[in-house]
């Protein structure tokens, strides 16, 4: 039986936390569904369109929001829903409300003007060459924005990976983890595999208390999990938990 993890919302809660952005962390933490919220804030004409919005904005630095604008109004997924000033917009009062993923987006750019690199607070290290454009030279805005959440989402699943092994290498056999995902094969009934999916969510809960036993310092933010079993994907059911 196929059993699987995914982290909710972990580049989100990534960049939240390297940003110390308040707004995010509110959200977080209250429960707070943003992706509803910020529909309603940013008038987008479905939840599903600010999700998306939200995941691919988190690596548009308002340097860049111009030419961002214009990759959605010609989206084909965001068909529709408005013009290149409409999403110019739409950035710009993400950016509004999200000071803090700005502030950390400009703070990367300025390391990167002045050193031309940026070192992660896991000790990963992310050299940047200026990349040739046709107006010019410049630097990878969007790349500076995206490595440090990809790397620093990396180090966070490296940790469930490691404490879920630790705790059920003799129940498990583990597959793979793709991205956010951790997929296992357990050889029982529903019952043991919901016991397994409880597991799993103990060690999501843990992760704060991990990083700080690794890294001596505080995570902003709680992890959690969406855990699926099944003896396909096809077949496979979400398990709810009680809050």
């Amino acid at each position: 039986m196929l059993v699987n993890a995914d982290l909710r919302a972990l580049e989100w809660r990534a960049v939240v936390h390297l940003s110390n952005d308040h707004a995010g962390i509110a959200e977080i933490l209250n429960g707070v569904d943003q992706h509803s919220e910020n529909q309603r804030r940013f008038n987008l004409p479905s939840r599903l369109i600010a999700k998306k919005f939200l995941f691919r904005n988190i690596y548009c630095p308002l340097n860049i929001a111009d030419r961002t604008a214009y990759a959605y109004s010609k989206d084909p997924e965001f068909k529709g829903s408005g013009g290149v000033k409409f999403w110019q917009g739409v950035i710009e009062a993400f950016y509004e409300k999200y000071a803090g993923i700005n502030a950390y987006h400009q703070s990367l750019i300025r390391e990167v003007a002045i050193h031309g690199f940026l070192t992660s607070e896991t000790g990963r290290i992310y050299p940047f060459s200026p990349v040739k454009r046709r107006e010019g030279e410049e630097l990878p805005f969007s790349d500076i924005a995206n490595y440090p959440v990809q790397g620093f989402s990396a180090d966070l699943m490296q940790i469930v990976r490691v404490s879920a092994h630790n705790r059920l290498k003799d129940r498990v056999l583990f597959v793979n983890t793709v991205h956010d995902s951790l997929v296992l094969d357990y050889d029982g009934d529903v019952r043991g595999a919901v016991e397994i999916c409880k597991e799993l969510k103990r060690v999501c809960e843990d992760v704060p208390k991990n990083f700080l036993k690794i890294y001596g310092k505080e995570l902003r933010v709680p992890m959690d999990c969406d855990c699926h079993i099944g003896i396909n994907w096809k077949w496979a059911h979400e398990i709810k938990f009680d809050k």
